[in-house]
Order: structure tokens, then C-alpha cells, then sequence
């Protein structure tokens, strides 16, 4: 197992965790995306719209970040 995680931070402090493992080992990866396009049309990232959605999760929207402002890289202490 890993020790490192992904914390995806919105501008409005909203956090969600992936683990390193959840990313790179599992089918969860394949379904996280990080949209910069909508509908054929390149997101301005300069009002903040980027997101990041988790397509697999059965109950949707709870690590959904809208406004992704930073993605960190962290090891577990």
C-alpha cells in the first residue's frame, strides 16, 4: 500500500481525499476526470471552473469539486 494521497481543494475549501492506491490500482482511476472542457468548448480557468468528478462513485456529487483551485500530494505520517 501506498503512502501517499491526493487532497483536490476547491476555492471554497471544499476537500476530497483519494489515496494513491485508489488512483493508480483500481477501477476508481479510470473513472476520475478532471474537466477543463464543456460541451467542445475549452473552460476559461481564469474565473475558476475547472472540476473534478469521480464517475463511479454510487452516490454522486459527494467528490465532485467544483472550482478546483489545487491538487496536493501528501504522505502519510
Amino acid at each position: 500500500m501506498s503512502e501517499f494521497y491526493f487532497i483536490f481543494v476547491g476555492s471554497d475549501g471544499y476537500k476530497v481525499v483519494y489515496y494513491w492506491s485508489e488512483i493508480f490500482n483500481t477501477d476508481v482511476g479510470k473513472a476520475v476526470l478532471i474537466v477543463m472542457e464543456h460541451d467542445g468548448k475549452t473552460i476559461d480557468i481564469s474565473d475558476g471552473s475547472i472540476l473534478t468528478i469521480c464517475k463511479s462513485d454510487l452516490a454522486t456529487g459527494r467528490r465532485h469539486v467544483k472550482y478546483l483551485s489545487k491538487i496536493l500530494i501528501k504522505r502519510v505520517e
